[in-house]
């Protein structure tokens, strides 16, 4: 007679996230709400490094015609 298979131990429950802000585990809703927030930083990053480049290239420009319109 074949011998019952012992029964798999259950794997732990993962442990669930914690809010730093509170300390307490994360709801959906507080996922959700941090994603938009990631979001829009990440937004306004792309944003600050375009005008940032915008900038750099600018000021690279008005060098360049400095130097071409300086006498030699």
């Amino acid at each position: 007679m074949a011998k019952p298979k012992p029964a798999r131990p259950r794997p732990p429950a993962p442990e669930p996230h914690i809010d730093s802000r509170t300390g307490l585990p994360m709801t959906h809703e507080r996922e959700e709400e941090m994603r938009r927030e990631l979001s829009e930083r990440y937004d306004q990053l792309e944003i600050f490094l375009a005008q940032k480049r915008a900038d750099a290239e600018e000021r690279a420009r008005i060098r360049r015609m400095q130097e071409a319109a300086a006498p030699d």
